[in-house]
């Protein structure tokens, strides 16, 4: 059970220790915006740190193999993960059923709801769909979207937060592409390099659109500065940590024009 419950916790700490894992902080903002009772919150928060954890579990489940020849990864726990392989499938498995109930339990069926839907779609993709070119970043605005709608019914911030997942992703894979090719993982940014930039684009041009109604014309255009990220810096790494600050204050602005200051 120690074991176990190291391999759950691992794969998210792991994340954080290379500047991932923002999503839980979004989580915090978005529950934090309705003003929600501190219990309520504190579930919230709670649940979405175990989803994530459970959801970056499956990821490393499905790419232990992989991992092995990757260089951002912790051999340690990708070696462990294949020594207990089946029971840490069996026991996240758990934890999926686990989390939605309590989603269920204690937000209602809306969260449960999303909580089942970013889980499966973070199956599928870990299975399948992060080697299917173009419909990888597809479910990664799904997961990012259903992750933010355990805690927002605000279809607008769900939506920003799918979108804005999807662009990190753009550089996530770029920065991945010589593993993922070596690996034979055909990745958008893999199989159809050129489709990388427009993907973006036209993300871009998504959040911008919605981005107007709470932020005006100014919030609108700011939407393209990932893109212009990605044209004018050629080191991956640093326009990706660029991208995750711009998308950060833009959400914090968004809010604070929505709900006000906390």
């Amino acid at each position: 059970m120690a074991h176990l419950l190291r391999l759950t916790w691992l794969p998210l700490w792991n994340r954080f220790l290379r500047g991932e894992g923002a999503l839980l902080a979004v989580n915090g903002a978005l529950a934090a915006a309705t003003r929600p009772s501190p219990a309520t919150f504190a579930v919230a928060v709670a649940l979405s740190g175990l989803v994530l954890a459970v959801a970056y579990g499956i990821n490393d489940w499905c790419d232990a193999e992989h991992d092995l020849h990757n260089p951002k990864k912790d051999k340690r726990l990708v070696q462990a993960i294949l020594e207990r392989r089946r029971p840490f499938f069996v026991w996240l498995c758990g934890l999926h059923v686990a989390a939605f109930v309590l989603a269920l339990v204690t937000l209602g069926p809306r969260s449960a709801a999303a909580l089942g839907t970013m889980l499966a779609v973070n199956f599928l993709y870990s299975w399948w769909v992060k080697g299917a070119p173009a419909l990888d970043l597809v479910a990664v605005v799904a997961w990012g979207a259903s992750y933010a709608a355990i805690v927002s019914p605000s279809p607008v911030f769900c939506a920003s937060v799918g979108l804005m997942t999807a662009m990190m992703h753009v550089f996530q894979m770029q920065q991945d592409r010589p593993v993922d090719a070596a690996n034979e993982v055909s990745t958008t940014a893999v199989r159809l390099p050129h489709l990388v930039t427009l993907s973006l684009g036209g993300l871009c041009a998504v959040l911008a659109a919605i981005l107007y109604r709470p932020l005006g014309p100014l919030g609108a255009l700011s939407a393209f500065i990932p893109l212009g990220l990605r044209l004018l810096l050629t080191d991956t790494g640093r326009a990706w940590m660029a991208c995750r600050v711009y998308c950060g204050f833009a959400l914090v602005w968004a809010l604070w024009m929505t709900h006000g200051p906390a």
